[in-house]
């Protein structure tokens, strides 16, 4: 298998070098100045891609002299400038960019765009120290930018920079070309929400959610980290209304779903929490979580039976459900089936032979 992953590598390499040889002598046989200007642009992004994927320096180098040599023959396109820029910040800023690469606010969207592309690809691949550097250089060539700020904001909360992430996102709230944009202005204060959530605030956090649904009512991700964190927070009539609400909004949401059902099954209201475990599943088949949660459910609402059947499908996810044996043996015990009680402890206790639960059970049910 290694082996055909290195032949397709080595095929899909030869590729783009023979593409990129037989662009430039397309290139060098064209008469006008803007075709050329496009063909040494597309070299150049052949080039820098190449270079970009293997950190090849030499590569990144030589596709900035292709985008220095379409700035010769078509200096104005949107393709060539940001060749430039990008290869520019890539190289830390040692080429020249020169007059040709000055920031054009009208090509900033795309700019910003296809920095995120290359984030987002390189997160993917997981590459999570290349994806920050992305939204780095995003923000350092727009750093007016709030837009820039929250995707940066949003990375580092992923790799756990929470404070550096929350400063970032003070200073974006103030924008006014975010005090402008309900939907993005929302958006920020969700990712707000989401790192006073990861460092423990959760007061801090369900202020921040409710300051975004104050300014866009319908934001889906604010109505469901609040709704989740209200559950946590075992205020479960308010995560009930939320949640409720973020199943208007999107109405096939597994997640939402998942946590209404969770209130419903702390309510002891276990029709419901079972209709809303299975709806979930309808959209999302093989969502563990929500497998794991009608084990429980079933369990806490004696019928072991079926818990038996998800706790199966459990299984085939590689993930199992803590002390699932012990406490299919109390629900058996429950609804008085000595014997499956029995056969569940002893699976508990060849599981986990210190448990004492299971033992004592076993004993007390042979006497």
């Amino acid at each position: 298998m290694a082996n055909l992953v290195s032949i397709g590598s080595t095929i899909k390499r030869s590729f783009l070098r023979g593409l990129v040889v037989a662009l430039m002598v397309l290139a060098l046989s064209l008469e006008g100045n803007i075709l050329k200007g496009s063909l040494f642009a597309n070299i150049g992004w052949l080039t820098f891609l190449r270079g970009q994927a293997s950190d090849n320096e030499v590569q990144l180098e030589q596709s900035a002299n292709w985008f220095h040599q379409a700035a010769l023959y078509s200096p104005v396109t949107v393709s060539t400038q940001m060749g430039l820029i990008l290869t520019n910040e890539c190289l830390g800023g040692k080429q020249s960019v020169g007059a040709t690469g000055r920031m054009n606010l009208q090509i900033e969207q795309t700019i910003l765009e296809r920095l995120w592309a290359f984030a987002d690809r390189d997160t993917k691949l997981g590459k999570p120290s290349k994806a920050l550097r992305w939204y780095q250089i995003a923000l350092k060539l727009f750093p007016d930018s709030p837009y820039a700020a929250i995707q940066l904001a949003k990375m580092q909360i992923n790799l756990h920079q929470v404070d550096e992430a929350l400063v970032l996102l003070d200073r974006a709230v103030q924008a006014p070309q975010l005090q402008a944009d309900p939907l993005g202005l929302a958006d920020a204060y969700v990712t707000i929400g989401w790192g006073l959530e990861t460092r423990g605030d959760y007061t801090g956090a369900i202020s921040a959610l409710e300051m975004a649904l104050a300014v866009n009512p319908d934001h889906y991700d604010a109505l469901f980290r609040l709704g989740a964190l209200q559950y946590y927070m075992r205020d479960l009539e308010s995560a009930e209304e939320t949640l409720m609400h973020a199943l208007r909004v999107r109405p096939t949401s597994p997640w939402a779903l998942l946590y209404l059902g969770l209130v419903y099954s702390e309510q002891q209201r276990y029709t419901e929490a079972e209709r809303a475990f299975l709806d979930g599943l309808k959209y999302d088949p093989n969502r563990v979580e929500l497998l794991e949660s009608l084990v429980n459910l079933y369990l806490a609402w004696d019928k072991p039976q079926l818990a038996s059947g998800y706790f199966e499908r459990v299984l085939a996810t590689g993930r199992t459900v803590p002390g699932y044996y012990r406490r299919l043996g109390q629900a058996y015990e429950r609804i008085g089936d000595v014997n499956a009680a029995l056969w569940a402890y002893r699976q508990a206790l060849s599981i986990d032979p210190t448990d004492e639960v299971s033992g004592q059970r076993i004993r007390e049910l042979t006497r």
